[in-house]
């Protein structure tokens, strides 16, 4: 990590890997996607699977919450699905859901000690669910790029295949967690400012506070009013197959206020992450801090620097993938920060609307 003396960080976790391309000077722009994967280690391919082999022969989850453990070695590559990333040639193993009555369930593989895949089918074999990574390379509770589906609608009477699958080939002993999902939805609160992205339409990339993410370089600039606070409401999300980036996420530019001190929270319709970077060239960023919040549990960032540092906060969907197998997908989030640097005051020639706008 490049020191970073003007910076007196509350938290300081390492940077965020690099990829191999980068690294090599290659022009391409930074992204979040499977940097610095680790493999599972390698496994004896005589090992007994667990789970059924097949939809054939899934093993019956007959209520909810249920739980069991089990490996993937020794099994066949049967199923495979982008998810969105490319095609897994993993082994797989299935369990079978018929709910008695409609609702949402979540699927968590925390726990797993390989590079996991899951995936859902109807019992028309129609794909209604997928997810690559959910949480972090990093993790030290769930594992590395290790796999959950937050929330799928489901309808009474209707099997569902859940594939237990991996990335890459990757193998090894999984943990599976199927419970009950709650609906969440967020409100924008009355008087909070609105970020004004438009909606992605299909199209590709979408550069609107692109950041680092696209060639766009675009970042948004965030102040608070006239005593350093400021809440806005964000849209983030998932591109469609034509964008070179499967996110679509915001790149904000703060700055410290006169106290010195930031304190930010988060939360969203999905599952959340923020990182903090030192603004640099985009391809070897220093992380600072990160964070994760959604769904009724917040995600909190805490800085403390001299007043007039500015940094980067990069805010992304902690999913591969959206809650429905198609995209382009936006959510809502809300975010709130105090001490940051306020807005210019206001002068004669503003109106009462734009001085009201500096307290939001």
């Amino acid at each position: 990590m490049r020191a970073t003396p003007l910076l007196l960080i509350l938290l300081l976790v390492p940077v965020y890997p690099v990829s191999a391309s980068l690294a090599a000077g290659n022009s391409e722009p930074w992204s979040p996607q499977k940097t610095g994967r680790p493999h599972a280690r390698p496994v004896a391919a005589t090992v007994a699977r667990d789970g059924g082999e097949t939809i054939g022969d899934a093993v019956a989850i007959p209520a909810l919450p249920y739980t069991d453990s089990g490996q993937t070695t020794g099994a066949v590559d049967d199923y495979t699905e982008h998810c969105p990333l490319e095609d897994s040639g993993s082994p797989d193993v299935v369990y079978a859901y018929t709910p008695a009555a409609a609702g949402a369930i979540a699927i968590d593989l925390c726990g797993s000690d390989y590079d996991t895949k899951v995936i859902v089918y109807d019992d028309g074999q129609n794909l209604v669910a997928c997810n690559d990574d959910f949480y972090l390379f990093d993790d030290a509770v769930c594992g590395s790029y290790v796999s959950k589906i937050e929330y799928l609608e489901v309808a009474a009477g209707t099997t569902y295949y859940i594939v237990i699958d991996g990335y890459d080939g990757d193998a090894g002993n999984y943990e599976l967690a199927v419970a009950p999902a709650a609906d969440y939805e967020l409100e924008c609160a009355s008087g909070a400012r609105v970020e004004g992205e438009p909606p992605l339409d299909g199209s590709g990339d979408d550069v609107f506070n692109s950041g680092c993410s696209t060639g766009g370089l675009q970042f948004q600039t965030i102040t608070g009013g006239l005593d350093g606070i400021l809440e806005i409401c964000q849209v983030a999300g998932w591109n469609d197959a034509a964008a070179s980036n499967i996110y679509d996420v915001d790149w904000l530019v703060a700055t410290m206020g006169p106290g010195g001190i930031l304190h930010g929270e988060f939360d969203a319709d999905w599952t959340i992450d923020c990182r903090v970077f030192v603004p640099d060239d985009c391809f070897f960023l220093d992380e600072l801090q990160q964070a994760r919040g959604g769904r009724g549990v917040p995600g909190v960032i805490d800085l403390e620097a001299a007043p007039g540092t500015v940094f980067w906060l990069y805010f992304a969907p902690a999913s591969t993938g959206p809650p429905i197998p198609t995209a382009p997908y936006m959510f809502d989030y809300v975010l709130e920060v105090s001490g940051l640097e306020p807005a210019p005051a206001a002068n004669e020639a503003m109106g009462w609307g734009a001085v009201k706008s500096l307290y939001r």
